[in-house]
């Protein structure tokens, strides 16, 4: 079965670490068992536009385990991930960031989330 998502998150909304309260995360749960799809660019402050470096860091995890999948290095802007999920699996993409220049506001930060499996 095909399975196909576009998500928007912004924010994170205060200081925090990955996975904790004040993080953008979106969850979606595996329909069937199979590898899932995960790019992601993300928009955040830079010097030009006076945020200084961003210090975004992205965290997705298999909460089924729970299991980390992957934790990025702090100013992440993009990626791709491939992950075997069983289903009934809930797979969390995570914002955080641990520079004040991204939480000046909910929107400082936007990321574009793409899932797909099965095509």
């Amino acid at each position: 079965m095909a399975f196909n998502q576009i998500v928007e998150l912004v924010g994170p909304y205060q200081t925090c670490a990955p996975a904790a309260t004040g993080c953008s995360t979106y969850t979606f749960t595996a329909i069937d068992a199979g590898v899932y799809n995960l790019d992601w660019k993300i928009q955040a402050p830079s010097i030009a536009q006076s945020g200084g470096k961003s210090g975004i860091i992205v965290q997705i995890i298999n909460g089924t385990g729970p299991a980390t999948l992957l934790t990025t290095a702090a100013g992440n802007t993009g990626g791709k991930l491939d992950i075997l999920a069983a289903a009934g699996d809930e797979i969390s993409f995570s914002l955080s960031s641990e520079t004040a220049g991204d939480l000046e506001s909910l929107n400082t930060v936007k990321a574009t989330l793409a899932i797909s499996s099965g095509v």
